[in-house]
């Protein structure tokens, strides 16, 4: 792990890759709460890439984690624990799989009116009722599946 300030506090490692596993592709915010923190995080490899998929020809992190859902391991996260001050997400394809082999997709629902936030905080798969909610900035997953089971992530 690099060096860093042990007087700025970090997320844990434990809770990055939670995060990770649930398919958010992870972007390093810096001590500022605002900026990026991946100068120097791209392999030679990776940059050289970065730079060919950028429309203006620079080297690009955060749209090479974008473009890349298999950007982070595990293993790498806990090589770049220290960036993360506080953490962001991007959207879209993540490098998890449903149960048929499909790709599945982070995305984002801005509900203003609660009344229709709560209709659609329900939300039955197959079958099943799945919901979202956050908690104490703690994200959870609960699933009813139809044999009455509850799992909870988080």
């Amino acid at each position: 792990m690099s060096d860093y300030n042990s007087s700025i506090k970090h997320i844990p490692e434990s809770i990055l890759i939670q995060y990770y596993k649930l398919g958010f592709k992870l972007i390093p915010i810096s001590d500022d709460g605002v900026t990026p923190n991946v100068s120097g995080l791209l392999t030679t490899e990776e940059q050289a890439i970065s730079k060919k998929e950028s429309k203006s020809g620079k080297i690009e992190p955060v749209s090479y984690i974008y473009n890349h859902p298999e950007f982070w391991t595990e293993d790498r996260i806990k090589k770049e624990t220290y960036r993360f001050s506080n953490v962001a997400t991007t959207y879209g394809k993540t490098y998890l799989k449903d149960d048929n082999g499909k790709d599945l997709y982070l995305s984002e629902l801005d509900i203003d009116d609660e009344e229709i936030f709560t209709r659609l905080s329900i939300v039955s798969v197959n079958g099943d009722i799945i919901f979202w909610m956050i908690l104490e900035k703690k994200l959870l997953e609960y699933t009813h599946g139809k044999n009455g089971d509850v799992d909870t992530i988080g």
